[in-house]
């Protein structure tokens, strides 16, 4: 198989790219987003749903058209539609979560079983009714690398939308610490070590453990004074600030002897 692109091919890794950078947008304003308006969470789980209910409506035409038809129209229509369930199923399993051991949990598991199952006869129909086709004569047309250039410019704009989003983060809970401390000596823990540098602040490193569903730590610690005079403050993603520690979640954690971090006065503002 020669490597040497066509025309149509660099055109085609255009088209790629350019969805890869919408998919990288949309994903890097959304997590900027998150959590500061109502009506934004609600017209984006709105539409996630909309894009759902279109997807599996159009499941049932794509393969029957593939396989009783097999030519270069229904065979593109059927890659395409494998490609975007591909994406959508590894998406949602890489951003899952597990939940609190509750019997939602069972159902979660059956779930995604359910969906991967779905994915393999969908993608073993597309093998079918591709096979058939070239035995047809009819596989001709379309851009190589349809399915997996497809499937892997979403995902890679989805995560290199977290990367920008990660990266800029820094700055933002570094202002938000010296606002909160007031000039008072203060210092960062992270994932039960002390903040060494911007690097230890991005949204990437700042999250709290998920053990079977609970959460013993924070995304990040902010202690503000010494001694006595103590204050703790968790750093909120859905606020985009820190938010004060409880009474109660500060005795019941042991905050006072596990604290790694030691206050000083602009503990980061020089990073």
């Amino acid at each position: 198989m020669s490597l040497r692109l066509t025309s149509r091919e660099w055109r085609w890794l255009l088209v790629l790219g350019g969805l890869a950078i919408c998919c990288a947008s949309v994903t890097f304003v959304y997590f900027l987003n998150f959590g500061t308006s109502n009506q934004f969470d609600y017209l984006v789980g709105l539409a996630a749903g909309g894009a759902l209910l279109l997807f599996t409506a159009t499941a049932p035409i794509c393969l029957p058209w593939a396989l009783l038809a097999p030519g270069p129209t229904s065979i593109m229509a059927a890659k395409v539609h494998a490609a975007l369930y591909t994406a959508f199923i590894s998406v949602t399993l890489l951003a899952s979560r597990p939940g609190h051991s509750s019997p939602g949990d069972t159902i979660a598991a059956l779930i995604k079983f359910v969906l991967l199952a779905i994915l393999a006869f969908e993608l073993l129909m597309v093998w079918i009714a591709t096979h058939r086709a070239r035995r047809l004569g009819r596989l001709s047309g379309g851009p190589r690398w349809l399915f997996p250039g497809l499937a892997s410019a979403i995902v890679g704009g989805w995560g290199g939308g977290i990367v920008l989003w990660s990266q800029q983060l820094p700055p933002r809970v570094i202002a938000a610490a010296e606002a909160t401390a007031q000039g008072r000596p203060y210092c960062i823990d992270v994932d039960g070590r002390p903040a060494t540098g911007a690097h230890d602040l991005t949204g990437i490193t700042m999250v709290a453990r998920n053990d079977g569903g609970w959460t013993w730590n924070f995304h990040a610690l902010l202690v503000v004074g010494e001694g006595s005079e103590r204050e703790y403050f968790n750093w909120s993603y859905r606020r985009g600030d820190f938010w004060p520690v409880s009474e109660h979640s500060r005795e019941s954690l042991h905050l006072d002897r596990i604290v790694k971090c030691k206050s000083v006065e602009h503990f980061a503002r020089d990073w």
